[in-house]
This record gives structure tokens, C-alpha cells and sequence, in this order.
């Protein structure tokens, strides 16, 4: 897989107290009704438990993923599952972890009323997709918690390099997440948060910046099969699914 960076978020947190979790806060599988995934949560589930990972966050296209049996099944290979979604607001993507209910979010202005419940992440906001934040995120900064450092990237091509230097300038953390659509790319990139294995404690280290992202850069044969479904993604299946 090559060697992870730990990349330091830019602001000064306080010392780690915990042993540190191992964690993906955005995630897709075969039961999100927006994308085409072969694989379904379950497996997800199971590669993240080789691995060791220790929290995960289903975030499914405008809808709240989070039914017992998938807790339980988590629950017993040693992962907490936080609820999370990624909401389309006119066309552009949201990530919300730590929601209780879908929220009905019109505006981005409305996610100022989420604040206090959830943590607000601008994933992939400066990638080559029409769902990409960009000039938006800009315009609210204010409204997110963290900006999102993506797995889709290598030495050679990265679209995270303008995400870390706003980052840089605006002292908001990066939250290291796969966006994983497909299996290859899983684990290159992930957050290691300072909690206990609860979804309080989890949600609670994200609100003091008590995390840091460790990645990897994929390897370009990985890196182009996730382009070209992107591509797809983009220009066939978004064409054919209703735009919020």
C-alpha cells in the first residue's frame, strides 16, 4: 500500500488521551439508491474489520443508512457505526455525520441549524465534478466543520492540494475519508480520531479537532479505474437520477 503520510491538521489541538480510532466517514455501498456499487455494506463492513478499522459512517445520496441489523453486525466485528448522509443541495454534495433523522435542508444556509447536532464536512470540494463545493464552500465557510481530504488521488494528480492549502488558511481541520464507491481504494485514506468507541465521544473529538488524517496516494492503475467511474457516475447515472 506504500508508506502513510500523517498529515498534522493546521491548528493546535490538545494532547492525544485515547488510544486512537481508526476510522471513514464517507462511505457508499450497493444499497445507496443513487450510485451503481457491486459490493454491499456487509462487506464493506468485513474488509474494514481486517483492516481494523474501528468507526464507520454510511453516507448514502440524500438518504440515512442505519438499520439495527447492520449496527449489530458492525457492532460484533468490533466497529462502531456513526449515521451519516451526504446531502445534494442544488446540486452540489453535503456530508452530515452524527444525524439522528434525514435533514430537510433546502440552502446551504440551512446547514447552520445542523451545527449543533451533526458535523458538517465540504467533501471532495475542489475535485473535476459538477457535485464539487468550490466557489460554494468559499461563500460558507462559516457552515462546515472540516474539509474532506480524498482518497482519488496520487503523486502525480491530486485535486486535494487546494482543499489542504484552504484549509491551511482558514484553520479548519481536514478529515481524511475514502469516498469509497468501490473496494480498491478503501483504507488508503482515513482519519484517527482521539475517542472512546462511542458515537458520543466520536462526535465530540470531531467538535474539538482531535483527530489527524493519515494517507497513502493510490496506486495509478487504482487511481484511473476510479476516474473512469467517476466519469460514469458523473455523466450516465447523475443524467438518469433526479437533481436536489
Amino acid at each position: 500500500m506504500g508508506f502513510p503520510m500523517n498529515i498534522q491538521n493546521p491548528f493546535k489541538t490538545l494532547p492525544f488521551q485515547n488510544r486512537m480510532l481508526k476510522a471513514d466517514f464517507h462511505l457508499h455501498a450497493r444499497e445507496d439508491k443513487q450510485d451503481r456499487i457491486s459490493y454491499s455494506a456487509k462487506d464493506l463492513i468485513r474488509l474494514a474489520a481486517k483492516q481494523k478499522f474501528d468507526v464507520l459512517s454510511f453516507t448514502f445520496h440524500d438518504d440515512l443508512f442505519y438499520p439495527r441489523d447492520l449496527i449489530s453486525f458492525a457492532k460484533k466485528r468490533g466497529i462502531t457505526l456513526v449515521p451519516g448522509t451526504e446531502l445534494t443541495i442544488h446540486g452540489r454534495h453535503v456530508l452530515v455525520n452524527g444525524i439522528k433523522k434525514l435533514p430537510k435542508v433546502k440552502e446551504l444556509t440551512g446547514l447552520e441549524k445542523l451545527k449543533d447536532e451533526a458535523i458538517i464536512t465540504a467533501p471532495h470540494p475542489f475535485f473535476p465534478t459538477s457535485t464539487a463545493l468550490r466557489e460554494q464552500l468559499l461563500q460558507n465557510l462559516h457552515l462546515f466543520n472540516n474539509i474532506e481530504y480524498t482518497a482519488r488521488y496520487n503523486q502525480f494528480v491530486n485535486f486535494n492540494k487546494k482543499a489542504a492549502s484552504l484549509a491551511q488558511q482558514s484553520n479548519k481541520p481536514l478529515l481524511g475519508n475514502s469516498d469509497c464507491h468501490h473496494l480498491i481504494y478503501f483504507g488508503y485514506t482515513f482519519t484517527q480520531v482521539d475517542a472512546s468507541p462511542s458515537i458520543d465521544s466520536i462526535l465530540e473529538a470531531l467538535r474539538k479537532k482531535k483527530f489527524q488524517l493519515t494517507t497513502t496516494p493510490l496506486p495509478t492503475k487504482w487511481l484511473l479505474k476510479a476516474g473512469i467511474e467517476n466519469a460514469f457516475n458523473e455523466y450516465v447515472v447523475k443524467r438518469i437520477s433526479p437533481q436536489k
